[in-house]
């Protein structure tokens, strides 16, 4: 944990970090993970978008003008698929590019704050190295790695867009409050930017707005220049003005087709009970699933795991010396409160316990980490003789947890042998469907089969159902309204229809009738089982 000889070798190692971060991200990403099923839902919108300016999604056409107006999540993240399907096309590598991309601005804008914050420039570095290396996650289908960084950017939903956004909204109202200190207009135009940096956070997904409570805080914490009070007061309304104006423009999109928006968000009423207490206990008591902890490993892997004792032990320790520190210095001031508040928000008000909102505050977590390890070695430094050499206890925790993140690259390699790339498995399917064929399937096998008039199976299951449809279909009218000539049977659908047997025996029924057959049957060791069936509608 030396200083860095010179600015240029530690902008080199920056940037190797950086190249290190990327090279990984692309190697197998069209392979591992398998395809998320949320990739080509969100995908479908971008796509539209891109080829007819309407945002909106086919694959759910006839459910709550999802195809012309979608409100199932917000825009951000298919307004930068659609920009990059608009100059590169469609596929899953593109798709994937853009997670990708934003991680590797996740990383700069880390080093970046890290900067802004602190003037010891080790920090940056160990920052940037715990989040390419530092385990926190148990394994899994969709958690190669178990590092929050390099799992969530291999996956194109919109989790990466929230700490882009979230990130350079904190670097910005730094920069304008405390580093670079504005007044006037000046001032003004720096916590409006920062606001709107949060709103697009929030645009990016609604968790992204838990910046904005953080840097409101600030505000009124941190020692800004000007007569007293008056400067905390106008930042905090420069900051909710900002947030406010992107806002602004979207509202609009949704309050021109309400009972479209009530439809479709209705389906995420449990996610939303805020008048419940009960609903928040439920939240505390249940997110410790979302660090995957505990599964799916044996005692002693989970005990070995290097890079979880090193947050479970490390933060509590941080947050307690930059609480401390915090009386005096206003740079521990701004990374102490967004360290605690942003995964307290999570735990209180965020339903679903998905990993993939780690990367909201991991940055934040890793950039306290570092800043944490580099001051016990400053310490231990300055000591006697006696507790000097301590540093190498700390040196090789960190090699310890450094070589485990690398360890887990051996295992991205292992699951990428096993894996069936998504381009060749579609590949199979393609030469089972007739051109022009309208296709009935679930949503997951969307990418690469585009040109397809492809639907959800979710639409008909849905128009049965009498707490999203008025009245209520049968199931047998529901496909003829859909009217497929191909029909995709998966594992998933199969599951389901165990469970609803009453649809299993309408669907067989539907088939007979519309001289439905077996056209072939994919096995595949990823994808599992798929049945593709011909119909004469």
């Amino acid at each position: 944990m030396t200083a860095a000889t010179s600015p240029g070798i530690r902008r080199a190692a920056l940037v190797v970090l950086l190249l290190a971060f990327w090279l990984i991200s692309l190697r197998h990403l069209t392979v591992v993970p398998p395809v998320y099923e949320d990739e080509p839902w969100q995908a479908s919108t971008g796509w539209k978008l891109a080829t007819s300016g309407v945002f909106g999604s086919d694959l759910f056409a006839g459910l709550y003008d999802m195809d012309r107006r979608y409100y199932g999540y917000l825009p951000l993240h298919p307004l930068l698929l659609a920009a990059i399907y608009r100059t590169a096309g469609i596929g899953l590598l593109q798709t994937r590019l853009e997670p990708v991309a934003l991680g590797l601005l996740t990383l700069a804008l880390t080093a970046t704050m890290a900067q802004a914050l602190f003037r010891n420039r080790r920090v940056d570095l160990l920052a940037l190295l715990f989040l390419l290396f530092l385990r926190l996650n148990g394994a899994g289908p969709f958690r190669v790695t178990g590092i929050p960084l390099l799992d969530t950017a291999r996956i194109a939903r919109y989790d990466m867009t929230v700490p882009v956004f979230g990130l350079a909204a904190w670097y910005v109202f730094w920069r304008t409050a405390v580093k670079r200190p504005a007044v006037g207009r000046r001032a003004v135009f720096g916590y409006l930017l920062a606001g709107a940096l949060t709103a697009l956070a929030s645009l990016g997904h609604l968790y992204g707005a838990f910046w904005l409570p953080a840097l409101v805080i600030l505000a009124f914490w941190l020692p800004l220049p000007g007569r007293q009070g008056r400067p905390h007061r106008v930042a905090a309304a420069g900051l909710l003005a900002g947030f406010l104006i992107p806002w602004l423009l979207y509202l609009p999109y949704v309050f021109t087709d309400l009972p479209a928006w009530r439809g479709q968000t209705s389906f995420y009423g449990e996610r939303f009970q805020l008048f419940d207490w009960q609903w928040y206990l439920t939240n505390l008591r249940q997110e410790p699933l979302r660090y995957a902890l505990w599964l799916p490993d044996d005692l002693l892997p989970r005990l070995a795991r290097v890079g979880a004792w090193v947050h479970l032990l490390g933060l509590p320790m941080v947050v307690l010396v930059l609480t401390r520190r915090a009386r005096h210095d206003a740079a521990a001031r701004a990374l102490l409160l967004p360290t605690v508040l942003l995964p307290a928000l999570m735990a209180l008000l965020i339903f679903l316990k998905l990993s993939n909102y780690l990367v909201l505050f991991t940055p934040v977590w890793c950039l306290a980490l570092a800043w944490g390890g580099v001051t016990l070695w400053d310490r231990l430094t300055r000591a006697r003789p006696g507790l000097r050499a301590m540093r190498w206890l700390l040196a090789a925790l960190l090699l310890a947890a450094v070589f485990e993140g690398v360890t887990r690259l051996a295992a991205l390699e292992t699951a990428a042998a096993g894996t069936t790339p998504y381009p060749a498995f579609i590949q199979q399917v393609r030469r089972w469907l007739p051109p022009g064929s309208q296709v009935l399937g679930l949503h997951n096998y969307w990418l690469g089969l585009e040109d397809y008039d492809y639907r959800s199976f979710a639409v008909p299951i849905l128009w049965t159902d009498p707490a999203y449809t008025s009245p209520p279909l049968t199931f047998d009218a529901a496909l003829s309204r859909v009217a497929p000539d191909v029909i995709l049977l998966d594992a998933h659908l199969r599951d389901y229809f165990t469970h609803h047997r009453d649809q299993e025996a309408a669907l067989t029924a539907w088939l007979a009738q519309h001289n439905g057959r077996l056209a072939a049957s994919i096995e595949d060791a990823t994808y599992g089982a798929l049945d593709i069936y011909w119909v004469q509608p």
